[in-house]
């Protein structure tokens, strides 16, 4: 068995074997010990790298391709409306179906607590209170109706902005 790696003075892991490299980095091949000598070679002209000539105009660029794209129209604001009080309407009813008595007490509550902070500038106060509903008063086991109750009060926050527009545009 013959040994292709051995250990070098500090003491890494690395070729046995030598390759050794000539003048202008071309390999010479493999060897034990010092690299043999080389002449190095008389009357070869190594140009000086220059800089090439830049334009004066700065080249013209092509123009991206634009593909047609279909224009919309804005949606209707009452449509938008009827849309999302449906949309309202069926996640409320999906929510309510899977609660007993005791679960849709603490969605009532939780739903009117963030009603309400929801519709005013939220002070430390009032989140100090939504904190210690949460932390002291919701079961544990009810923690998953926050986030029903986010995607509720959010898609009504939307339908209310809608409405606005729908008003405004007679």
């Amino acid at each position: 068995m013959r040994l292709t790696a051995k250990l070098d003075s500090d003491g890494l892991l690395c070729d046995a074997e030598v390759w050794h490299v000539g003048p202008r980095g071309a390999p010479l091949g493999l060897g034990q010990g010092d690299p043999p000598e080389v002449e190095e070679e008389v009357g070869v002209d190594e140009e000086e790298p220059r800089a090439l000539p830049v334009p004066e105009k700065e080249p013209v660029l092509p123009e991206p391709l634009r593909l047609p794209t279909k224009t919309r129209a804005a949606p209707d604001p009452r449509a938008q409306v009827a849309r999302l009080k449906a949309q309202i309407s069926r996640l409320y009813a999906d929510v309510v179906q899977d609660l007993d008595a005791p679960a849709r007490t603490v969605w009532d509550e939780l739903y009117a607590l963030f009603q309400a902070k929801m519709a005013i500038d939220l002070t430390d106060e009032d989140q100090s209170e939504i904190e210690r509903y949460v932390f002291e008063q919701l079961p544990t086991e009810s923690t998953d109706l926050i986030w029903k109750v986010y995607k509720v009060l959010h898609l009504e926050q939307e339908r209310d902005r809608w409405q606005r527009l729908a008003e405004a545009s007679g």
